[in-house]
């Protein structure tokens, strides 16, 4: 089983799945079309849009606050615009409006028939380098919602996360959809339960899935250290 994580190489474990299927290798990953849209920021706001999805509001390469690479993971290339902003392929970022509120991200997890297995929104309460350390799970209806509505649209396949931001009049404002496991999704594991052994079970076992209870309202923290020995 390969499960990939990395944002630079999702299409092309998309694109060859069959391939590695006939070598009796199994790829959790969404189908190619769904791929190709969420990992770039651009064609995220067009789908967005297209389905009424509230989204900030994003333009290529015109100020708006935020610019952010069309290809990146987490926090990585973010920063504020500026007059002094200059990239060498401009078009290779977007610029979108800032939304202030309350940070989440929704760890989900879909059969293979696309449908919403898990919908586990954690509250991101502390962010380092782009990575949640302290969140909490929540359960949040309006998040669940929207959810449904894209997992109707596009054939989302196994853990995929959400960002999103719950703004001051209370509408939530979707940012990004990566297609893959989160780093932080160790809070929704411990909040249902094992994802990994869900995907044996459910992809390769072909058993159905009867969901467990979600414990909302679970906190994690975490942290990085520097360990040095001799």
């Amino acid at each position: 089983i390969v499960i990939p994580t990395l944002d630079d190489s999702l299409l092309g474990w998309s694109i060859y799945k069959k391939d590695f299927e006939k070598l009796g290798i199994n790829v959790i990953i969404s189908p190619e079309e769904t791929i190709d849209t969420f990992i770039d920021k651009w064609k995220t706001y067009l789908f967005f849009n297209k389905l009424s999805i509230p989204t900030p509001n994003t333009k290529l390469y015109k100020n708006l606050g935020v610019v952010k690479p069309r290809n990146g993971r987490g926090g990585s290339g973010v920063e504020f615009f500026s007059d002094n902003f200059k990239k060498d392929n401009k078009w290779s970022y977007v610029t979108q409006e800032k939304i202030i509120g309350q940070e989440y991200t929704i760890d989900c997890f879909f059969s293979k028939e696309g449908k919403p297995v898990y919908i586990i929104p954690r509250k991101r309460i502390d962010v380092k380098d782009g990575k949640s350390i302290k969140s909490v799970a929540y359960r949040h209806i309006l998040i669940e919602e929207y959810i449904r509505k894209i997992a109707k649209e596009i054939h989302l396949v196994g853990p995929i996360n959400f960002q999103a931001f719950e703004a001051k009049d209370n509408e939530v404002y979707f940012i990004e959809v990566n297609p893959r496991l989160g780093g932080g999704s160790a809070l929704a594991f411990k909040a249902s339960e094992n994802w990994i052994a869900l995907i044996i079970h459910h992809f390769i076992k072909n058993q159905n899935i009867s969901p467990k209870e979600v414990n909302f309202d679970l906190k994690m923290a975490r942290a990085y250290l520097d360990v040095f020995f001799e």
